[in-house]
């Protein structure tokens, strides 16, 4: 499960009774069954490259490290992706005349997306 929404905003320390501290998160109303490696889209700027190996050694025993590099450069732009999927989603019901604009706009997205991944260019999306 992802969160969906990961951001430093959405996270916080709770302090219990015998002084230890645990992360929470808050606002999982974009949560889903996916990859985790999506759920870094908004928090990847604010990241090291050091900071981002260390979470990728979680995933070390499925990949080396430079492939997992790899699907985590890939999986930025379409963590965004998702995320604006969910958006567009979630107000669907309260913008109906916006549907045909916003499928067309996903499935563009979704081409120059591919595009990128067969020719190798995993560099910003200009849609």
């Amino acid at each position: 499960m992802t969160h969906g929404y990961l951001s430093f905003c959405n996270a916080g320390l709770k302090k219990d009774p015998e002084s230890r501290k645990e992360t929470m998160f808050y606002d999982w109303h974009f949560a889903a069954l996916s990859h985790p490696f999506y759920d870094f889209h908004l928090i990847h700027e604010d990241i090291s490259a050091a900071e981002r190996d260390r979470y990728l050694q979680t995933w070390i025993d499925y990949e080396p490290i430079d492939r997992l590099r790899e699907a985590y450069d890939i999986a930025h732009p379409l963590g965004w992706l998702l995320k604006l999927r969910g958006i567009a989603l979630a107000f669907r019901h309260r913008t109906p005349a916006l549907n045909c604009e916003l499928d067309m706009f996903f499935d563009t997205a979704w081409r120059i997306m591919q595009s990128r991944l067969k020719s190798g260019n995993r560099g910003q999306m200009d849609v």
